[in-house]
This record gives structure tokens, C-alpha cells and sequence, in this order.
């Protein structure tokens, strides 16, 4: 893009200076570099909503699969530790919660900065899960 608008700024010189030929061609190297650069920017933004499709689809399924282990290990345990471990799950929903309601927004790049801190939760609560059922 920088240089769609170094040409553009050139073409602009050349035009005060009477080169309108000179300025033509500028203007044309400058709709090519453009052109260039919107594609870029394109090709950019579908890999930014591929990752955040990947992110989304995976989290969600960790979720779900969170949310089985808790429904499997919470019968019968005792009501402080089940406290805790509801706790848990809600905050873990609510980091991931983050990510969805920024992929359903198409909010793509958050989804995708967002990643790491969802992940560590969805981590986490499995861990700790994973602890109470050993129990």
C-alpha cells in the first residue's frame, strides 16, 4: 500500500509539473500497486478466519467434552469440592465465551489473540478435573 501511495504522490508532482504523461504512468503503477496490495490484505484476512474457524471448532469442542467429564465426575462428591469445581467450569465458559462471541461477531483477529488465555483455561480446568475424578 505504501507504495500505491508513493506513486500516487508522485503522480500528483508530475501532474503540477506538467508531465502529464510522466503522471499517467505513475497513476497506473500506483492502481497496480494497490490492486497488489488489497490482494494481500485478502489473502491475509482468510487466513485469519481459517485459524479462527480451527480455534472455534476445537474449543468448542473442549468445552463440550469439559462438560461431560464434569456431568460424569460430580455425582455423589462432596458439596464444597462440587462448589468449587462449578466455579471453575463457569469461569472456563467464560473465557472460551470470549472467543465464540467474537467468532460469531466475525471478529476473527480476536478470536485468534484470544486463543492463548481460552486455552490455558480449557487446560486447566481439565487438570483439575482430572484430579476430582482420581479422587
Amino acid at each position: 500500500m505504501k507504495a500505491a501511495e508513493d506513486e500516487v504522490a508522485r503522480a500528483h508532482t508530475l501532474l503540477q509539473q506538467g508531465r502529464e504523461r510522466e503522471a499517467r504512468h505513475a497513476a497506473m503503477r500506483a492502481t497496480t500497486s494497490a490492486i497488489e496490495a488489497q490482494k494481500m490484505a485478502l489473502v491475509a484476512h482468510t487466513e485469519v478466519r481459517q485459524k479462527a474457524e480451527t480455534v472455534y471448532n476445537d474449543l468448542d469442542r473442549q468445552i463440550n467434552d469439559l462438560e461431560k467429564l464434569y456431568t460424569e465426575i460430580t455425582p455423589g462428591m462432596e458439596k464444597e469440592q462440587l462448589t468449587q469445581l462449578l466455579s471453575l467450569m463457569k469461569a472456563t465458559r467464560q473465557s472460551t465465551g470470549l472467543v465464540f462471541l467474537a467468532y460469531e461477531q466475525q471478529d476473527y483477529g480476536t478470536v485468534v489473540d484470544r486463543e492463548p488465555v481460552a486455552r490455558q483455561a480449557v487446560q486447566s480446568a481439565r487438570k483439575t478435573l482430572d484430579s476430582a475424578r482420581k479422587r
